[in-house]
């Protein structure tokens, strides 16, 4: 799940920050650490010194990256369609507009 937050949380463009990555994502940036290893060594992340901050990493979304997240939501998409083949039209959008309700997508 965290790892799938990170990519989406990096499709709009590079993150200023790792810490600012971790706060979008409500991680703790120290937690965040394992997930970018994992994502940078799969070759779906890229972490490069902040030549304003050489302290602090951007980290960006590689093609790979960005392909294997929009493979990620395309079988999310179709397992909610699945799951919700049998429900009416107008009670599957208002099912879905209570959901965002309760719990909106992040900003951002």
């Amino acid at each position: 799940m965290w790892d799938y937050a990170v990519l989406a949380a990096l499709e709009s463009g590079p993150a200023q920050t790792q810490a600012r990555l971790a706060a979008a994502i409500g991680r703790d940036k120290t937690r965040l650490i394992a997930s970018l290893d994992r994502l940078e060594g799969r070759g779906l992340v890229a972490r490069e010194p902040d030549p304003a901050d050489r302290r602090n990493r951007i980290v960006t979304l590689t093609p790979d990256g960005r392909a294997l997240l929009a493979g990620c939501r395309a079988d999310v998409r179709a397992m909610e369609e699945g799951l919700l083949a049998d429900v009416p039209a107008d009670d599957r959008a208002a099912f879905l507009r209570t959901l965002l309700r309760v719990a909106p997508p992040p900003a951002g």
